[in-house]
């Protein structure tokens, strides 16, 4: 995961136009997107368009080494009306609650409840909302973390925001050839005496 944020910032930098600020801000959602609940602390953040999208996918497929080559045609149609991807990482504390975070998510956030899972609390809870006039989906995941003695010592919280929305058959349609395409070139089949 570290290594797909650190290309896809790379390629943010490289492929961010130069404009006035306040045109930038226009172009892309800010991560305020996300809401960042008290006490917590974001260790990673991305926010990516879909021209970047268009640039990373190929390159990351290039670079597997597994020969696979994306259609670019076939990918555009995949991302449906999908314009920008955002996604934290965040930690807190020991003070925190499953069900209070999920709750102030999904109060900030707004949409129509898709999923809702706090059955495993305070161990973890998950939340995924859809926007309404194809706004997109927002996910949160919140998990426990636990010292050596297997202590709550607080929680890792992951949460994203899909700004408009992937075509599901298009998407498949673009996946599942790549998919078996890879699954032919590294399952190991044995020989037959």
């Amino acid at each position: 995961m570290k290594r797909l944020l650190i290309i896809l910032g790379l390629v943010a930098l490289l492929s961010f136009p130069v404009v006035a600020e306040d045109t930038a801000e226009e172009q892309q959602p800010q991560l305020s997107a996300i809401p960042i609940p008290a006490g917590a602390a974001v260790t990673t953040e991305m926010n990516v368009s879909r021209e970047q999208l268009a640039i990373v996918l190929p390159a990351l497929a290039a670079e597997s080494g597994l020969g696979i080559e994306l259609d670019m045609e076939q990918l555009d149609a995949a991302l449906g009306t999908l314009s920008s991807i955002q996604y934290a990482e965040m930690e807190m504390g020991q003070d925190y609650s499953v069900i209070d975070t999920i709750a102030m998510f999904e109060k900030q956030v707004g949409g129509k409840r898709v999923l809702f899972d706090i059955s495993k609390a305070p161990e973890q809870g998950f939340l995924l909302l859809s926007m309404p006039d194809d706004g997109g989906f927002f996910f949160a995941q919140i998990k426990a973390e636990r010292d050596k003695e297997n202590n709550i010592t607080g929680a890792e919280i992951k949460a994203g925001r899909l700004f408009g929305r992937p075509d599901a058959a298009q998407t498949v349609k673009f996946i599942v050839p790549t998919l078996l395409k890879l699954f032919a070139t590294t399952a190991v089949i044995p020989a037959v005496e």
